[in-house]
């Protein structure tokens, strides 16, 4: 064994290779870098993961459900992602950069020629004159040629430049966008929204009232407008929360900035604000009407807004971005149910009251120049137009209160401490309708222009239209004073009308929204001038007059649209329609300081500034006088058919009576029991066809004849 394991030995000569572990070595070839390519082209980069969230309502648990066996391709199931949400915020990356342009600067000289100066001296002899002679022969012909066709020509330029601005833009000047190209015809009657305002605090609200803070002597606030809000609950929730009271605001907004996304003021209100407007003479007193019936007053003396308030404390707030909150400064007298007492059988005016028992739908200010008298209501007093301090309000409770923010007078010597002094309306008025129809409620109020008498425009909660007097004298004896002078009830329903606007060009001509279409009616004539075509798929629920054009009308529906219509260029339907908003407005507002400037609320709480084209806002070229005649022509229409309709009653009323005469006539000659056996007769048949029809024993019956 020992020899065998002594052969086996290697000696130093044999040749023989070491057992090593194999190493791995770096992978080389041509296609290298092609091939991790494809590699990487595999690989999915990383991502955030994506969060889903299934949600059951609670109502749901526990419900009885029953299983079936149903194949997986008959049902499935669809998850869509939140990307069309309007309310969903996407986050964009922000990238700060700096640019800076400057001009690339030459280094360059020059120099001008610079001649001394030389003393000179020239002598000419006395008496005698030296001419110049000119060559006729060698001036061009071609110059003179030249000269001779030009002159004329700019003889007239520079006469035309003398008479006609050359800076002035045609198309404003132009009466009728017709005579425009295409292009221009289409860009000047379009309607854009140039901003739209929505608070934080107030998103999900309802958009009750929308007004501009008017111009004055002491301040220039063309770019103020405000807003109130209310809940935005249905009928079968205000019931239920009708005890409960919601805070509001009164929301101001400074469109001049376009940059700005705060409001510059808030009025607090205890209550819900439904109508709210500011005095023309003195834009610091704002009025508003509550939900429960009181009206509130608040003084902006003293803030931001103010007539007196100075450009450097206006500037510091804005620097500061404080929003300052007011509160209201009066508050009317709550109705109380304990205190009330019924009015009498006759008596239709009544002194001190409180304020209304139902909500506050509409508010006016008295027209300036004009004053009813504390002490005799029936008349009115003219004033220096510079101050205003009444104003009326009207409910669905049929009241007409009026009020006056004066709760001293001049020559009164007690303290005046407004806390101490309950603030009550003048005068009430309970609405009846005129002979003997009895009680009813309102709805809107206006009142004219320019209007010297004591007269105002209102509605009733049935969408009935009233002219209302309240200087009429007393009734007799056991006959209720007829306040109210004239009514229409051709529009009446079981709903009020959404909207009263009279015309600032016409004082007779007065406008009405219901809820599928509007009219216009005259003083004086039963029937409508004009009633617009019923609309469908939406209702009405803001509009009025332009106060720039007398024939444009302007309404706000439910469908977010709102339809211009421009009655001397087509009266069956809108002339524009445009898209406000995807949901409901509410409220419209024109700017009186800005022609082109229309503010527009809707139901979820922002406010639409719309900019109006030129042809919208200017007068089309006698445009009053043209619409004068078509109001006219239109009494004549509705006179003329009211005549015709009459005469067609009395027509068909008398061949009615003819016919009766006639069957009677002829059933004369038969004796009484022949009569009644047709009769029976008549209903036998009436009642074997109604069976047969019933069973469709009819239809078998007229096959068979067929067939036969």
């Amino acid at each position: 064994m020992e020899k065998e394991n002594k052969g086996e030995e290697f000696s130093d000569n044999d040749d023989y290779e070491e057992e090593t572990p194999l190493e791995a070595k770096i992978w080389q070839s041509d296609t290298q870098i092609d091939t991790l390519q494809e590699i990487a082209n595999f690989t999915v980069p990383d991502r955030p993961l994506i969060k889903m969230q299934f949600i059951k309502k609670r109502k749901d648990f526990g419900g009885a459900f029953k299983f079936s066996d149903q194949e997986t391709s008959e049902r499935a199931g669809e998850v869509k992602t939140q990307d069309k949400d309007p309310l969903a915020q996407q986050k964009n990356k922000v990238i700060d950069m700096g640019i800076q342009g400057c001009n690339p600067f030459i280094d360059s000289s020059t120099q001008t020629q610079w001649n001394r100066k030389i003393n000179k001296g020239l002598q000419i002899e006395e008496g005698v004159e030296q001419y110049i002679h000119i060559d006729e022969e060698k001036i061009n012909e071609r110059l003179l040629n030249f000269l001779g066709s030009v002159y004329p020509l700019m003889e007239e330029a520079l006469q035309s430049n003398e008479t006609i601005d050359i800076y002035q833009d045609d198309f404003n000047v132009l009466p009728n966008a017709d005579q425009n190209d295409n292009q221009q015809q289409e860009v000047t009657n379009t309607i854009k929204e140039i901003k739209s305002f929505s608070y934080l605090n107030c998103k999900g609200k309802k958009i009750s009232c929308v007004q501009f803070q008017p111009t004055n002597q002491g301040i220039k606030s063309k770019y103020i407008v405000a807003e109130s809000f209310i809940e935005n609950l249905s009928f079968d929730d205000r019931v239920i929360y009708q005890l409960k009271s919601h805070k509001s605001l009164i929301v101001f907004w400074d469109f001049e900035d376009i940059h700005s996304i705060e409001p510059v003021l808030l009025l607090q209100s205890p209550l819900e604000i439904l109508c709210f407007e500011f005095n023309v003479k003195d834009p610091n007193i704002i009025v508003g009407g509550a939900m429960n019936g009181q009206v509130f007053l608040w003084d902006l003396s003293g803030t931001a807004l103010s007539v007196f308030a100075s450009k450097k404390n206006q500037k510091t707030k804005q620097e500061k971005n404080e929003i300052q909150e007011l509160p209201a400064k009066m508050m009317s007298a709550l109705y109380d149910p304990s205190s009330y007492q019924a009015m009498s059988a006759n008596e239709v005016l009544r002194k001190g009251v409180s304020s209304h028992k139902g909500p506050v739908l509409s508010l006016r200010w008295f027209p300036v120049g004009l004053e009813f008298d504390k002490k005799h209501f029936s008349h009115v007093i003219p004033t220096n137009g510079n101050e205003n301090f009444q104003f009326a309000t009207i409910s669905a409770d049929g009241q007409i209160l009026f009020w006056d923010t004066r709760l001293f007078d001049k020559d009164s010597k007690k303290i005046q401490d407004i806390s101490t002094v309950p603030w009550k309306a003048n005068y009430g008025i309970q609405l009846y309708r005129p002979e003997g129809g009895g009680s009813m409620g309102g709805a809107q109020l206006s009142f004219r222009k320019n209007q010297k008498t004591p007269t105002l425009t209102g509605t009733s909660d049935e969408g009935e239209l009233f002219l209302l007097d309240w200087g009429e004298k007393q009734g007799e004896e056991g006959q209720k004073n007829q306040l109210v002078s004239q009514i229409w009830q051709h529009q009446r329903s079981l709903r009020s009308t959404s909207g009263l606007d009279v015309s600032p060009f016409f004082e007779d001509v007065i406008l009405t929204l219901h809820d599928f279409n509007f009219c216009v009616w005259k003083h004086n004539v039963i029937l409508p001038l004009f009633e617009s075509m019923v609309m469908k798929n939406a209702h009405i629920t803001c509009g009025g007059f332009s106060p720039f054009r007398a024939g444009v009308i302007v309404v706000g529906k439910t469908d977010g649209n709102l339809d211009v219509w421009d009655l001397l260029d087509q009266s069956h339907k809108w002339t524009i329609q445009f898209q406000v908003a995807a949901c409901s407005c509410t409220s419209l507002k024109f700017n009186d300081n800005q022609p082109h400037i229309v503010a527009v609320g809707d139901i979820d709480g922002t406010l639409h500034l719309l900019e109006f084209p030129q042809s919208l806002c200017k007068d089309q070229g006698n445009e009053t006088k043209a619409m004068r005649i078509f109001w006219e022509r239109e009494v004549k229409r509705v006179e003329y058919y009211s005549e015709r309709f009459k005469i067609r009653e009395e027509e068909s009323k008398l061949k009615k009576d003819k016919e009766a005469q006639a069957s009677q006539n002829g059933q004369d000659h038969k004796p009484q029991e022949e009569q009644q056996i047709d009769m029976f007769d008549k209903f036998e048949n009436e009642y074997i066809n109604f069976i047969s029809q019933l069973l469709g024993l009819k239809k078998e019956e007229d096959q068979e004849k067929k067939k036969k």
